[in-house]
């Protein structure tokens, strides 16, 4: 046990040595590289030393290879580029390469976690409920590359590149490639494997769906009554044709996607919809696949609070704050509504909602709009 400990340790160090090496960070005696070709072999092998592994993973990780790149590629790709130092100064065949590189992009880039995917929809405020949970709860978001003239907005939604540089991406990098109008887009498994959200259209999400395959996907769209879509472009400078065209054509689109749920957006502000996006990704990660332990996702909201009551003293309760959107997951169980037929018994549930309301918030009130989501 003792030697099998040293050998990993050797072998960890020996790792160490070489990714500086790799990476140019530190010039070594050709002495040493000649003894660093043992730990190229163990790497290239079949059954690599898992202490190996790990430290050359490691060594990424706590590098910062894995970060804001200075210079493109290399830095924006480090397996690519740990893959041409191989090839250089090893004389190893990109075929002989590949696998290695495949194994520690594997373990680097999954972390156990979905990727949470949120399907674009004209009409919907999807880009500020995406910034609203970065902003709110530090969700890291997978900026695409595009080659395409960004606004000040669209800047923050993407790297710019030039052709040059998005042609000089490693094609086994890509996890989504698309061309629209002569401009370029692409996403790679670098920034999808660092993100917690990715903002895409349906195009987008049907690639990734049959190419990505280094983290499981959490499919998000969203829906509203077509007049609420249509209202919402137009005040954003839409004609009436234009906003009427684009919506039923996305309707038809989106019903090629598959996605894990659909959030109606209708009367949901910018926060409800990043709120209700978090809430349902964090059950469905930490999901009990015991029915008796199911609940029902809901939102409340257009809640007529009753602040007429005696109790209610406007000088004493100048700060209540009383919701008037509540999203609920964990309070009502889906068996002790479901109906033989498997349907939900949405009377027996809103009633039960009402007496939640105002037990929960100590008022009574005049009504509200319930949803079951998902």
């Amino acid at each position: 046990m003792r030697k099998e400990g040293m050998t990993k340790q050797a072998l960890s160090s020996m790792a160490y040595f070489f990714l500086r090496m790799a990476f140019a960070k530190e010039n070594y005696p050709e002495s040493v590289l000649e003894e660093l070709q043992w730990v190229v072999d163990d790497l290239l092998s079949e059954d690599p030393d898992d202490g190996l592994l790990e430290a050359v993973r490691e060594e990424f990780v706590e590098g910062d290879y894995l970060h804001t790149p200075d210079s493109f590629p290399a830095a924006a790709f480090p397996y690519t580029t740990f893959q041409e130092m191989l090839m250089k100064h090893y004389q190893y065949h990109f075929d002989e390469t590949q696998p290695l590189v495949n194994k520690l992009s594997a373990m680097h880039y999954y972390n156990g976690r979905p990727l949470v995917v949120l399907v674009k929809r004209s009409g919907v405020a999807y880009a500020e409920a995406a910034q609203y949970l970065h902003d709110k709860y530090s969700w890291e978001l997978a900026r695409p590359y595009t080659t395409k003239t960004c606004d000040q907005k669209d800047k923050d939604a993407y790297n710019v590149f030039t052709e040059k540089e998005m042609s000089s991406i490693p094609e086994w990098e890509v996890a989504s490639y698309a061309e629209t109008e002569g401009r370029q887009y692409c996403v790679t498994r670098l920034q999808l494997g660092m993100a917690d959200l990715y903002v895409t259209d349906w195009i987008g999400c049907q690639i990734l769906r049959k190419w990505y395959h280094d983290r499981p996907l959490y499919i998000v769209m969203t829906d509203a009554a077509d007049g609420v879509l249509i209202k919402r472009m137009m005040e954003h400078g839409s004609t009436d044709t234009e906003a009427i065209t684009c919506v039923h054509y996305e309707r038809a689109a989106l019903h090629t996607v598959t996605a894990d749920v659909t959030i109606q957006v209708d009367e949901m502000s910018v926060e409800d919809l990043g709120e209700t996006i978090k809430l349902l990704f964090k059950k469905t990660v930490n999901s009990h696949t015991d029915p008796q332990h199911a609940y029902l996702d809901l939102y409340i909201h257009d809640i007529k609070w009753d602040t007429s009551d005696d109790d209610y003293d406007p000088d004493e309760d100048d700060e209540l704050d009383l919701p008037e959107t509540v999203t609920v997951f964990d309070r009502f169980r889906v068996a002790d509504y479901k109906n033989e037929d498997g349907s939900i018994n949405e009377h027996a549930l809103s009633d039960d909602v009402s007496d939640w309301l105002s037990n929960e918030y100590g008022f009574c009130h005049g009504g509200f709009q319930m949803q079951i989501l998902g």
